[in-house]
Order: C-alpha cells, then sequence, then structure tokens
C-alpha cells in the first residue's frame, strides 16, 4: 500500500499543513471531491470512495475495481465518471459504499482526463485528441464528436464553452 490521499490545510496559503493522509491500494493518479466525498483515481486498485466530513479522519467507504488503472475520476450529480483508458465507467455512487457500475464508453484510445459538465464529458484521449461524449443517459453514453490536437492530449478543462487542453510530446 502507498499513501495517496493526503489532505491539507490551506486556509493559511502560506503555510499549507497537511491534517490527514490515508493509504490507497495502487497508485493516486486522480482526484474528485464532491459532497464531503473524495473520489480517488487508484490506478490499478481502482476508484476509492473517501468520506471527508472530517478532514482529518478520511474513512474510506468503498473500492470499485475497474478493468483497467483508473486514471482520472470526476463527478457530476449522483454519478462518478471513472477513466481506466481504454474503457471508461460510468458508475451510480448514490450510494457512495456502493457504487453501481451504470454505463460504460470506450474511447477511441486510452483516455488520460475526463471533465464532466452539464450533460457532456470531455476527455482527453492522448494521440487521438479530444472527445466529447454524451451523457443524456448514464446507462447508454454515446461519442458526439472528436477533434485531433497537436500532439498528446494529457488533460482538458472545459469552461463557457471552450476547451483547455494539456499536451505532452510524444
Amino acid at each position: 500500500q502507498w499513501t495517496g490521499l493526503e489532505v491539507f490545510d490551506v486556509h493559511e496559503p502560506r503555510r499549507p499543513v497537511k491534517v490527514a493522509s490515508h493509504p490507497i491500494e495502487g497508485a493516486a493518479f486522480g482526484i474528485a471531491v464532491a459532497d464531503n466525498l473524495a473520489y480517488v483515481a487508484g490506478g490499478v486498485g481502482g476508484l476509492q470512495v473517501f468520506e471527508v466530513n472530517r478532514p482529518d479522519r478520511p474513512l474510506r467507504l468503498s473500492n470499485v475495481l475497474v478493468p483497467e488503472s483508473a486514471i482520472a475520476v470526476a463527478v457530476s450529480g449522483n454519478y462518478a465518471y471513472q477513466a481506466t483508458g481504454h474503457s471508461d465507467l460510468q458508475l451510480d455512487v448514490t450510494n457512495p459504499a456502493k457504487p453501481v457500475r451504470v454505463g460504460q464508453y470506450n474511447p477511441a484510445i486510452f483516455t488520460r482526463d475526463v471533465q464532466v459538465v452539464g450533460d457532456r464529458a470531455y476527455l482527453a484521449v492522448g494521440f487521438n485528441g479530444i472527445e466529447v461524449v454524451a451523457l443524456n443517459d448514464p446507462t447508454k453514453p454515446f461519442r458526439l464528436g472528436s477533434s485531433a490536437t497537436s500532439d498528446n492530449a494529457m488533460a482538458i478543462h472545459v469552461n463557457g464553452g471552450v476547451a483547455y487542453v494539456a499536451n505532452a510530446a510524444g
């Protein structure tokens, strides 16, 4: 086990203070926090959900094993969207202690990052650029569109209808 989740108090920005850490199975690659729950993409250890009502005492509620390494995660409403390489999963996290797989999307190539805005998922898919996925029905996601990028798309952030993509050289 590696230490995967660390929690810092940043109320005093010049002196962040670590207040807790929690080991995870695998290696932490991504994190999303919503409604006092932290969702950690734990590589081969899958998606791990922590209750963080008390930041100094994170409590692991569940661990969902995935077909490939859990690389990135985004949360919107009652759903977690897990980027796992060649097979991205949609999980109903209404009960965070027992997430339920409800859908799957197979990107053109390995997904590096995911962001959800409204009923769309935006994926950074390496050398294939970006993909936009419809999530109107989380059980049946489908590709709306895609675009090439100038290099290896590693991360994506969407704001105001504009996608910002971090590319890495080849």
